[in-house]
């Protein structure tokens, strides 16, 4: 009999590049998916299912209708008031934990996404970032998902639960949305393939960041999924920080000569925040889940064969 894995916001960015990890890894598994509405999308999932995580019926409803045998929680509210931040990051999660220990028992694994978000603002002595580092959010998002985190701590220690966070950092690939700096770049791009004026304006480019492939990172979560202790936390990343000046200069160069010379412009908004925040991926590394570096993803062609893509519709 197959597995049935339950992926919790399956409508996100990681969950596609996830889903088709699962299927390689596990060809033979029952894929459901849940998000927050039921409408009808073009996607690779053998069922599809509605759930608020908020509320609590719901979501034992989705787990008494399909009985997992295990759950990938990709679910996560990126902006909103901190009561819908709490609402879904946290309480949601709490939910989904309960439901599963009372209606399929503790020893179904649960893996919970967490974010480099939960970390926020370290000292430079405490970069690259462990699992041990310290944690000081600076906003809204981090804070929940720092909750989250605390929950799903308190579901191993107190319960017994058979949980594993994995702590994503910077995302970088195909098919990203424009409220992260690559997929705003490669957006932008697009447009001036279509005739916009060759001028990209971002925030601010200086900070730097840990960005690794989306693909790879997906990989490691599923060799989480499978391979790893309950209770462990695994940072995903590169191990190496990058500007997002730099971020944006190579994904211009792997758009080709077509796209033509352009202007970056970087308009930095508010205040500093976090200036820099890098991965020490050697747990997940020892147990074979780090992904590659991230260097040829930078220089590869996805971001030509997007941008063409988004230039085409």
């Amino acid at each position: 009999m197959s597995a049935r894995l339950l992926i919790t916001g399956c409508t996100g960015t990681v969950a596609g590049p996830l889903t088709a990890a699962l299927r390689s890894a596990l060809p033979n598994a029952t894929l459901i998916g849940a998000s927050r509405t039921a409408r009808r999308v073009a996607a690779p999932w053998d069922e599809h299912h509605a759930v608020d995580l908020g509320v609590p019926r719901s979501v034992e409803l989705l787990v008494g209708e399909t009985r997992p045998d295990g759950v990938f929680h990709l679910a996560s509210l990126r902006s909103g008031s901190a009561a819908k931040l709490e609402r879904v990051n946290v309480d949601g999660t709490a939910h989904l934990l309960a439901a599963m220990r009372m209606l399929r028992g503790p020893t179904f694994r649960v893996l919970v996404l967490g974010s480099a978000a939960e970390l926020g603002d370290l000292a430079p002595s405490d970069l690259p970032a462990g699992e041990g580092a310290p944690t000081r959010p600076v906003d809204a998002y981090g804070i929940s998902k720092l909750e989250q985190a605390q929950v799903t701590e308190a579901a191993h220690a107190r319960e017994g639960q058979d949980v594993v966070r994995v702590r994503l950092f910077n995302l970088l690939g195909p098919g990203l949305p424009p409220t992260l700096l690559p997929g705003r770049c490669v957006t932008l791009l697009a447009g001036v393939l279509r005739g916009a004026a060759p001028r990209l304006v971002f925030g601010d480019l200086e900070t730097v960041r840990d960005y690794a492939d989306v693909r790879d990172l997906a990989r490691g979560i599923v060799q989480a999924y499978l391979g790893a202790p309950a209770g462990a936390l695994y940072h995903l990343g590169s191990g190496r920080g990058r500007t997002g000046r730099e971020v944006v200069q190579a994904l211009i160069a792997a758009a080709g000569p077509e796209v033509g010379p352009v202007e970056v412009v970087s308009e930095p908004h508010g205040p500093a925040g976090v200036r820099a925040l890098v991965a020490d991926p050697g747990r997940a590394r020892g147990a074979r889940l780090g992904p590659r570096d991230p260097v040829r993803a930078l220089g590869g062609r996805y971001v030509a064969r997007g941008a063409h893509r988004d230039r085409d519709r």
